[in-house]
């Protein structure tokens, strides 16, 4: 027979594990310094703006090749010796 009272510990462990991970998570928000100044809004390289999108596709060839060029250990396996 299955009875659910005998899982009492455990339910009250996940809520209470909950409702202590939501209160750090506000607490951390309602105490965390917010400065939204000229310093915090500028570009972060160079001081040049950016053009374009930031998102990229890049071909999954480039990064299949470092990996069988590259052993476990971290050693290069190119083709001349």
């Amino acid at each position: 027979m299955f009875l659910l009272y005998e899982y009492d510990i455990f339910g009250a462990f996940l809520i209470i594990s909950s409702l202590i991970l939501i209160l750090a998570f506000f607490i951390s928000g309602v105490l965390a310094p917010i400065s939204k100044g000229p310093e915090k809004l500028s570009s972060y390289e160079l001081g040049i703006e950016p053009m374009g999108d930031a998102w990229l596709q890049f071909r999954i060839r480039y990064y299949m090749f470092v990996l069988f060029m590259y052993d476990e250990k971290g050693h290069w396996n190119g083709l001349s010796s």
